[in-house]
């Protein structure tokens, strides 16, 4: 079975990389660790629903992981999880492993998925998405998870990823950007990780050159080393 790396976490001393079946022939999201001294080993394997592991992050001592679901079968509901690794080593026969959040709505379509996290102002943050019906922002602080954004119309409903930068000013900044259902940009911004504001308005738009590789004419931002003020 192919598999293809989709997303990493440092953890433990080891390197921690989410991957998913990437020949489409079987729904399995699975984790691995390696030091790079000895081959991989398979950390977590879960089956259908299961479809990736979309994103990793450590927090307070803790390696989460979420997932991305693919279940559109009779009977299917709308859901993703993520995963919390509890401790840097299993007891023995114990899973080190446990659901932290699971987050429902919306048709069990290939697009259900918590498809980003960071940490941000003491707090992990991950952001949620199903295509037909909601797009949210998660906030953990250690004990409670509270929903700090949410859009259900197709024009702001939008995948987001988010990332921390810090501008002129040396204020550190929560930023979420993605591409809405009806295929419009979603910009958002918050220093307090509560209130987000739509920065949407300051991107522009372009006219391609007709031997442009680009085919859109919305000029997407590159989001790491920019210079926000």
């Amino acid at each position: 079975l192919a598999r293809t790396p989709y997303s990493l976490a440092y953890y433990v001393g080891k390197l921690f990389y989410g991957s998913f079946a990437s020949d489409g022939t079987e729904n399995e999201a699975t984790i691995y660790a390696t030091n790079n001294d000895a081959d991989p080993t398979l950390e977590l394997k879960l089956d259908t629903p299961y479809f990736r592991t979309t994103c990793m992050a450590v927090y307070k001592g803790e390696l989460f992981a979420g997932f991305q679901m693919r279940d559109t079968g009779a009977g299917a509901i709308a859901f993703a999880q993520i995963y919390g690794r509890v401790a840097a080593h299993a007891t023995a026969g114990t899973d080190p492993w446990t659901t932290r959040l699971t987050a429902t709505g919306g048709a069990a379509g290939a697009e259900n998925a918590f498809s980003s996290m960071v940490v941000f102002a003491g707090n992990l943050y991950v952001s949620y998405f199903n295509q037909s019906a909601t797009a949210k922002i998660y906030k953990y602080d250690g004990t409670t998870w509270t929903t700090q954004y949410t859009a259900s119309a197709a024009s702001t409903r939008a995948n987001l990823y988010l990332f921390v930068d810090t501008n002129k000013a040396g204020t550190e900044i929560l930023y979420a950007f993605g591409l809405s259902e009806s295929d419009t940009m979603t910009w958002l911004s918050s220093t307090d990780g509560t209130t987000f504001t739509s920065r949407t308005a300051v991107l522009e738009t372009v006219t391609p050159h007709s031997s442009s590789v680009f085919s859109s004419s919305l000029a997407l931002p590159v989001f790491f080393g920019f210079d926000q003020t």
